[in-house]
């Protein structure tokens, strides 16, 4: 028994809308891979971002703490140089003139 013209015309709208609801689907399933693509790569972005981020906080640390041990070995330094310095005036009773003495020509040293 053969449809009707109006259930036949039913039938092709049907198939129609079906397939065009499979063509949406497929559009949409390729634009989710598409951005599932692009948030992988944006994933992998950050993470690799976040670990030269995380280098650049630990070189700074250790660049913080050379600074650190050096500033304590000059303190170190600068106290036993005005010791020196304190021992030097003592013994050679310099007089104090807040200015660093020039050193003495060679000539000027060598007594004749």
């Amino acid at each position: 028994m053969p449809l009707p013209a109006n259930g036949m015309a039913a039938v092709e709208y049907g198939l129609a809308e079906y397939q065009h609801t499979l063509a949406e689907r497929d559009r949409i399933a390729d634009a989710l891979r598409q951005a599932e693509d692009r948030h992988r790569l944006a994933v992998a972005e950050v993470e690799m971002r976040d670990r030269t981020i995380a280098e650049l906080h630990r070189r700074v640390a250790e660049l913080e703490a050379d600074r650190d041990r050096k500033v304590g070995d000059f303190a170190v330094m600068e106290t036993l140089f005005m010791s020196i310095r304190a021992q030097l005036d003592a013994f050679l009773k310099l007089p104090n003139t807040g200015e660093e003495t020039p050193p003495k020509k060679p000539e000027e040293t060598i007594s004749t």
